[in-house]
């Protein structure tokens, strides 16, 4: 919301101009059902590399050069492979357990949206909260961005009468 209420804009002449833009009135969650293909092949490749490693991953520099050049992994995704693989190191470090490996969330993340949806619109002091999924939705600028447990939130002012 911040980012969105402080946009600068461009005139004609390049100069930055900060002109506050409409006050949002409107947001759209969307939520993804499932990884991108790309992070799917990364999260079991991890978790066949932890039980060929007597439990254990093997160390940056040998994870960089298993997944450099995958031909399951396209080239405008390699830059984020990596630091990928960092979070999710991270996260089975935390937990210490190889389920923190799994392709799913533990908890339904649509539902606890939309029992929240009431609390949200009045915490973001917008009228009104669509969630969507990301298989239901046109293609966004970010939408590989978008994976189960990290929404992406669009706002936008709609005229009211």
């Amino acid at each position: 919301l911040k980012s969105y209420t402080t946009q600068k804009i461009k005139a004609k002449s390049e100069v930055t101009i900060n002109q506050p833009p409409l006050i949002p009135t409107h947001a759209i969650i969307y939520i993804a059902s499932s990884y991108p293909a790309w992070q799917k092949f990364v999260m079991k490749e991890l978790k066949e590399l932890f039980l060929a490693n007597n439990h254990s991953l093997p160390d940056n520099k040998q994870l960089a050069g298993h997944f450099q050049n995958r031909p399951e992994i396209d080239s405008r995704h390699q830059k984020y492979v990596m630091p990928f693989v960092n979070d999710w190191k991270k996260l089975f470090e935390k937990s210490n357990d190889i389920t923190s490996f799994g392709q799913r969330l533990s908890f339904d993340e649509c539902e606890i949206l939309k029992s929240n949806q009431d609390y949200l619109r009045r915490a973001l002091n917008i009228k009104h909260i669509d969630i969507r999924l990301t298989n239901d939705t046109t293609m966004l600028n970010n939408f590989e961005d978008i994976v189960p447990g990290k929404p992406l939130i669009y706002f936008h002012h709609e005229p009211s009468i």
